[in-house]
């Protein structure tokens, strides 16, 4: 368990939240790229298809951020900047997602 705050995790628990954090922000720099690619021959790239992969994957982030910061106690400042930037964009995207659902967009 972690005793001290420190700039970087030194314990597995938080350099995974860290790597998983790091993925789902790449994950929506791809997607963007993968539409531009293919279009929309593929369904895929259907209107909500992508941002709901994106959402997923930050809220998968947002969450093992989220367990490792109230159960492995990891209080490292790249630790607690990841949870703070995954758990705030997963509810900014799902509102976003959930409201052009909702409109039929």
């Amino acid at each position: 368990m972690a005793k001290q705050r420190t700039f970087w995790p030194h314990e597995k628990p938080g350099k995974v939240a860290l790597w998983f954090a790091v993925a789902a922000f790449l994950l929506w720099l791809v997607l963007p790229m993968i539409t531009g690619v293919f279009r929309e021959t593929v369904p895929v790239t259907d209107t909500w298809v992508m941002p709901f992969i994106g959402v997923v994957g930050v809220g998968i982030a947002a969450a093992v951020n989220l367990f490792t910061y109230v159960f492995n106690r990891q209080r490292s400042v790249m630790n607690l900047i990841a949870m703070s930037l995954t758990v705030a964009f997963t509810v900014f995207t799902a509102t976003f997602l959930i409201g052009e659902g909702l409109a039929g967009v």
